[in-house]
């Protein structure tokens, strides 16, 4: 039961601010934990292909409802979307969920980090066996391979475009090539300011 003040609050909430249409917002491995959440109202979770169990109830207020599927383990509960202050139970009937969903292995996050050190440390075994080497060389000689190269470079999406500053090579040719900034590396680039 809300008491008077928190159904003020709850009621001053205009149906335009309840219904705006707000941003899906999807977390993955938020702070180096094991688990994804999603952010959203029933709509767009429903449109995003979330697949909530039969005869799914909702949860009212601050409940949560939980459900297992496979090897994963999910929970729904009502959120609070960026921009609204204040406790979740001012805002009793908003439409703004959060799914979460992690592995459903019940182990806790420091047995989970061993279990990972323990497939880290198994892959790098594999990879300083013979077969690791093998593929290795493989892989090294791939990203040498010209040809291959521009072949993987014609696929669309298979190669990430190139971002960021040039490299300081393509910037030392660039001063080779008369842009107007003398080449250090020169023989003939005269010495630029400084005491004689």
């Amino acid at each position: 039961m809300l008491d008077r003040h928190t159904q003020a609050r709850a009621a001053a909430i205009s149906a335009t601010e309840q219904s705006a249409e707000r941003e899906l917002k999807v977390y993955i491995q938020p702070h180096g934990l094991n688990y994804w959440e999603i952010e959203g109202s029933r709509a767009q979770l429903e449109a995003e292909g979330i697949e909530f169990p039969a005869g799914v109830t909702w949860p009212e207020g601050a409940g949560q409802y939980y459900w297992r599927s496979g090897s994963f383990r999910f929970r729904l509960t009502r959120a609070l979307p960026d921009g609204l202050k204040g406790p979740r139970r001012n805002y009793p009937d908003l439409d703004w969920w959060c799914v979460r969903c992690d592995y459903n292995d019940r182990l806790d996050p420091d047995q989970h980090a061993i279990l990972l050190k323990k497939r880290e440390l198994a892959e790098a075994i594999r990879l300083a066996s013979p077969d690791g080497q093998r593929e290795a060389d493989r892989a090294w000689k791939a990203a040498r391979d010209v040809a291959f190269q521009e072949f993987k470079g014609r696929i669309p999406g298979l190669v990430r475009p190139k971002r960021g500053r040039t490299s300081r090579v393509a910037s030392d040719r660039g001063r080779a090539e008369g842009n107007g900034i003398p080449d250090p590396t020169s023989e003939t680039s005269e010495p630029t300011g400084g005491g004689e």
